[in-house]
Protein backbone atom coordinates (compact mmCIF):
# COMPACT_ATOMS: atom_id res chain seq x y z
CA UNK A 1 0.00 0.00 0.00
CA UNK A 2 1.45 3.46 -0.90
CA UNK A 3 1.90 5.78 1.77
CA UNK A 4 0.76 9.73 1.02
CA UNK A 5 2.16 12.53 2.65
CA UNK A 6 -0.91 14.93 3.43
CA UNK A 7 -0.89 18.42 1.37
CA UNK A 8 -1.36 20.08 4.29
CA UNK A 9 1.00 20.68 7.28
CA UNK A 10 0.51 21.51 11.01
CA UNK A 11 1.65 24.71 10.46
CA UNK A 12 -0.17 25.69 7.87
CA UNK A 13 -3.96 25.37 9.61
CA UNK A 14 -3.09 28.26 12.44
CA UNK A 15 -2.17 30.33 8.59
CA UNK A 16 -5.32 29.34 7.48
CA UNK A 17 -7.37 30.32 10.09
CA UNK A 18 -6.12 33.69 10.44
CA UNK A 19 -6.49 33.79 6.08
CA UNK A 20 -10.03 33.23 7.15
CA UNK A 21 -10.36 35.58 10.30
CA UNK A 22 -8.97 38.31 7.70
CA UNK A 23 -12.27 37.72 5.21
CA UNK A 24 -10.52 35.23 2.85
CA UNK A 25 -13.03 32.81 1.06
CA UNK A 26 -12.46 29.14 1.38
CA UNK A 27 -12.03 28.77 -2.37
CA UNK A 28 -9.25 31.77 -2.08
CA UNK A 29 -7.00 29.83 0.54
CA UNK A 30 -7.10 27.16 -0.81
CA UNK A 31 -5.87 27.84 -3.97
CA UNK A 32 -3.16 29.48 -2.14
CA UNK A 33 -2.63 25.52 -0.97
CA UNK A 34 -3.15 23.38 -3.71
CA UNK A 35 -6.02 21.74 -1.95
CA UNK A 36 -9.21 22.01 -2.22
CA UNK A 37 -12.08 25.09 -0.91
CA UNK A 38 -14.04 21.26 1.04
CA UNK A 39 -10.78 20.78 2.82
CA UNK A 40 -10.02 24.53 3.95
CA UNK A 41 -13.77 24.46 5.44
CA UNK A 42 -12.88 21.54 7.15
CA UNK A 43 -10.22 23.05 8.79
CA UNK A 44 -11.97 26.34 9.60
CA UNK A 45 -14.93 24.55 11.12
CA UNK A 46 -13.00 22.23 13.53
CA UNK A 47 -13.74 19.09 11.65
CA UNK A 48 -10.67 18.05 10.80
CA UNK A 49 -6.99 19.01 12.44
CA UNK A 50 -8.79 19.30 15.63
CA UNK A 51 -5.84 17.71 17.76
CA UNK A 52 -4.09 20.61 17.32
CA UNK A 53 -6.89 22.61 19.53
CA UNK A 54 -6.29 25.69 18.01
CA UNK A 55 -10.04 26.36 17.31
CA UNK A 56 -12.46 27.45 14.46
CA UNK A 57 -13.31 29.96 12.80
CA UNK A 58 -17.42 30.19 11.99
CA UNK A 59 -17.63 33.69 10.56
CA UNK A 60 -20.61 34.26 7.58
CA UNK A 61 -18.40 36.72 5.12
CA UNK A 62 -20.77 37.68 2.12
CA UNK A 63 -18.77 38.11 -0.59
CA UNK A 64 -19.23 41.48 -1.26
CA UNK A 65 -18.93 44.04 -4.66
CA UNK A 66 -17.40 42.48 -7.32
CA UNK A 67 -16.41 39.39 -5.59
CA UNK A 68 -20.17 38.35 -5.44
CA UNK A 69 -21.58 35.73 -8.16
CA UNK A 70 -24.41 37.78 -8.33
CA UNK A 71 -22.00 41.15 -9.27
CA UNK A 72 -23.09 42.74 -12.51
CA UNK A 73 -20.53 45.74 -12.23
CA UNK A 74 -17.33 45.93 -10.54
CA UNK A 75 -16.12 48.18 -8.10
CA UNK A 76 -14.40 50.97 -10.89
CA UNK A 77 -17.80 50.41 -13.19
CA UNK A 78 -19.72 51.66 -9.64
CA UNK A 79 -17.39 54.65 -8.79
CA UNK A 80 -17.93 55.56 -12.17
CA UNK A 81 -21.86 55.40 -11.56
CA UNK A 82 -21.37 57.39 -8.32
CA UNK A 83 -19.12 60.27 -10.10
CA UNK A 84 -21.40 60.10 -13.20
CA UNK A 85 -24.54 61.04 -11.74
CA UNK A 86 -23.07 64.00 -9.36
CA UNK A 87 -21.92 65.08 -13.19
CA UNK A 88 -25.84 65.05 -13.84
CA UNK A 89 -26.31 62.21 -16.03
CA UNK A 90 -30.02 60.70 -15.58
CA UNK A 91 -31.01 56.91 -13.65
CA UNK A 92 -32.14 56.38 -17.05
CA UNK A 93 -29.47 56.65 -19.01
CA UNK A 94 -26.79 55.10 -16.19
CA UNK A 95 -29.37 52.29 -16.19
CA UNK A 96 -29.08 51.83 -19.91
CA UNK A 97 -25.10 52.82 -19.95
CA UNK A 98 -23.89 49.93 -17.50
CA UNK A 99 -26.78 47.35 -18.27
CA UNK A 100 -28.72 47.26 -15.10
CA UNK A 101 -32.16 48.00 -13.85
CA UNK A 102 -32.68 51.79 -13.03
CA UNK A 103 -33.55 50.09 -9.46
CA UNK A 104 -30.07 48.93 -9.62
CA UNK A 105 -28.29 52.49 -10.54
CA UNK A 106 -30.93 54.11 -7.52
CA UNK A 107 -29.78 51.41 -4.80
CA UNK A 108 -26.44 52.42 -5.74
CA UNK A 109 -26.57 56.10 -6.02
CA UNK A 110 -28.66 56.07 -2.58
CA UNK A 111 -25.74 54.10 -0.89
CA UNK A 112 -28.04 51.03 -0.04
CA UNK A 113 -25.16 49.04 -1.92
CA UNK A 114 -21.70 49.15 -2.77
CA UNK A 115 -21.51 51.11 0.26
CA UNK A 116 -17.36 50.21 0.02
CA UNK A 117 -17.09 52.09 -2.90
CA UNK A 118 -15.57 55.68 -3.02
Amino acid sequence: MAVTTPKLSELDIPVILELRRGGLTYKEIAARFSVNAVTIRSVCLGLSWKHLNLGTVEIKVSARGSRSHLSKLTEAEVSAVLRLRTQGWSIKALAERFGITKSGICRIVKRNRWLHVA
